[in-house]
């Protein structure tokens, strides 16, 4: 049977108390019975000189009655047996039971003797030196026995009387004392059970206090760190973010839900194995480690990494590692927290491929065009070599975008993307920049052979038929050239110069390449200028009309005139038609200056005489606009 502290603390009391009873029993009865001779003695002088001091002058006076009187009342202190006593030399009273065996003592003699039961002593009356008589005294040792006996057995119930209380008060003392013990206890038991908010009163100013105050403390902060733990367990439990926590020596030892739902793999799969099972095989031994040096270094290590789910599909993680060590310094576990970003990777790499590459062909746009061909010149300037640049823009392009509608013309796009890519090497970049025109950069040639061979091969993979809707259409390529560093050596330059070699080529004719030359790059500068003046000429009317007459063979008599644009600008001089007419299409102007030319030459002809008819030369955009007749009908 378990015994409670309060017991166990009154049973030791009373223990205590026992042994202290029956020592002081044990102690007080040898005590009695070594003290006994002397009891009699103490008590047989205390009897004599009582009497003495009581009948002292009655001996000396001889008076015998009062003697008398003193006799019989000695006689009457419990266990006196007789009294006797004389005068100087007679006997002058007695009382008390005197056996035959009871002889006087010898004069002077102060002696006990202890015979039939008696304690016999005697005693001198003196008064300054001289002696009157002598008092003989006898007492019964049974009688102060029993005196004695009594005595002690006062003495023990008075011992025991004690005890009783002091076992009374230890009692009442104990329970006290235990009520806080016994209170911290159950507090103990109900915070072991999970009821963690118990506290306990304090009472008064002690140490059980202090241990009640100090245990508050320690409940107030068992709930603080119990509400952290639960918060953890609920992070751990319910965050989106995979956890896996290993232990020293890297073997699993816990890991959440989310890593269950990222990994595919159960808690029971990962349990008590090496995290390696996760291990796609993209990273190489230098990868772990660089990883495991900056664990054993800083404590931690974080960055993107591919593992492999269970059912063997390999995925793009975002992955943080801590070590957690004890007091000691010693490493107890590592903590990996991960999350999934193969979406968020694939997605960074669609937006990149949407803003890098030509969403119709597939191939590197403009902006990946740029930063490329500034790599180029960056590695051509530091390895010290050569490349090429190309432009190519497909002739014929419009007219079939035109007449086959937008369809045809993307589906042409496709084709001709696909073989500009299968005419240069892997090494190369074959660029859309918009509409119709390509690049190709071709790194580290070394002879301008090198590109006239692979322009020679573009040119031809175009002429190839395309089958567009169900026909075979034709189309040529227009190439122009310029080489790094032997024409340009930054990408504005070498931009501008491919430009204006690939207009030189289409001016040849089509369907042929040009090299960049200075007389080119004068031309181009030239072209850009007129482009910016055309554009003034029109809007300010400081374009001329000149007529050509038109002669009747038979009668030679003039019937009309055909209307000519001439345009004569205040610094270049005479630009001819040739120049630009060409111009005005490609920059989309060419409809407002036809319109403007039949309006001119409708207005002037209306004041000639005879009414001659008037010719206007149009190109075939306005007669493809389909508005043209209700136009002319307009300007009539």
């Amino acid at each position: 049977m378990r015994l409670s502290f309060r017991l166990k603390t009154i049973l030791g009391v009373a223990l205590i108390e026992g042994v202290l009873l029956l020592l002081l029993v044990v102690g007080n009865s040898d005590y009695l019975r070594r003290s006994f001779d002397d009891e009699l003695n103490k008590r047989a002088e205390a009897t004599l000189q009582l009497f003495i001091a009581s009948s002292k002058d009655a001996v000396i006076a001889t008076d015998l009655a009062t003697l008398d009187e003193a006799v019989h009342e000695a006689m009457r202190i419990p266990g006196v047996r007789y009294v006797r006593v004389y005068g100087s030399d007679e006997l002058l009273s007695q009382a008390g039971s005197l056996s035959d065996a009871t002889a006087p003592f010898v004069r002077d003699e102060h002696i006990v003797r202890v015979s039939d039961g008696v304690y016999d002593t005697a005693a001198e009356i003196t008064v300054d030196g001289f002696s009157f008589g002598r008092v003989e005294l006898g007492l019964e040792v049974d009688t102060i026995a029993g005196m004695l006996d009594d005595a002690q057995r006062h003495n023990v119930i008075l011992a025991i009387s004690e005890i009783l209380l002091v076992a009374l008060f230890s009692t009442i003392l104990g329970g006290y004392l235990t009520r806080q013990l016994r209170t911290l206890t159950r507090a103990s038991h109900a915070i072991a059970e999970g009821r963690i908010d118990t506290l306990v009163p304090v009472r008064g100013n002690d140490e059980l206090a202090d241990t009640a105050r100090a245990f508050n403390r320690m409940s107030a902060q068992l709930q603080a760190t119990y509400g952290e733990l639960q918060q953890a367990a609920t992070f751990f439990e319910n965050t989106a973010e995979a956890i896996m926590i290993t232990d020293a020596d890297n073997v699993i030892v816990g890991v959440n839900p989310a890593f269950c739902h990222i990994t595919g793999y159960s808690e029971g799969d990962v349990m008590g194995r090496d995290p390696s099972i996760l291990t796609s095989g993209r990273h190489d031994a230098a990868f772990f480690n660089h990883m495991k040096d900056s664990l054993a270094r800083e404590g931690r290590w974080q960055g993107e990494i591919w593992n492999r789910r269970k059912n063997g599909e390999i995925y793009a993680e975002w992955l943080s590692i801590v070590t957690i060590k004890n007091d000691a310094g010693e490493v107890v576990q590592y903590m990996s927290l991960f999350s999934d970003i193969t979406k968020r990777k694939q997605d960074e790499e669609r937006i990149w491929r949407q803003a890098n590459y030509d969403a119709l062909t597939g191939l590197p746009n403009r902006t990946l065009f740029m930063d490329r061909l500034d790599q180029s010149v960056h590695r051509a300037h530091r390895e010290g070599c050569r490349f090429a640049l190309m432009f190519i823009d497909l002739d014929r392009f419009k007219w079939v975008n035109d007449t086959l509608g937008h369809g045809a013309g993307d589906a042409l796009l496709q084709e001709a993307s696909a073989r500009l890519r299968d005419s240069v090497r892997e090494s190369d970049t074959v660029a859309r920049l918009g509409g119709d025109e390509f690049t190709v950069i071709l790194p580290k040639i070394h002879r301008n052979q090198d590109a006239e061979i692979i322009a020679e091969k573009i040119l031809k993979h175009l002429q190839h038929p395309f089958l567009l809707e169900g026909r075979e259409v034709f189309i040529s390529g227009s190439v122009g050239i310029t080489l790094y560093p032997d024409d340009a050596d930054s990408v504005e330059t070498l931009v501008r110069n491919a430009d204006a070699a690939m207009y030189q080529a289409k001016e040849a004719g089509r369907n042929a390449f040009r090299f960049y030359t200075q007389s080119m790059n004068d031309s181009a500068q030239r072209r850009l200028r007129l482009e910016g003046e055309l554009r003034k000429a029109i809007v300010a009317q400081r374009l001329d009309v000149h007529y050509q007459p038109i002669t009747e063979l038979a009668t030679g008599a003039t019937v009309g005139a055909e209307a000519l644009l001439r345009w004569n600008h205040a610094t270049l001089g005479r630009i001819t038609p040739d120049e630009f007419i060409p111009l005005a299409g490609e920059l989309g102007l060419i409809s407002e200056l036809e319109a403007w030319v039949l309006k001119q030459a409708c207005r002037e002809a209306a004041g000639w005489p005879g009414k001659p008819f008037v010719s206007v030369n149009l190109s075939g955009v306005q007669l493809r606009e389909g508005n043209y007749p209700a136009f002319v009908q307009q300007v009539l």
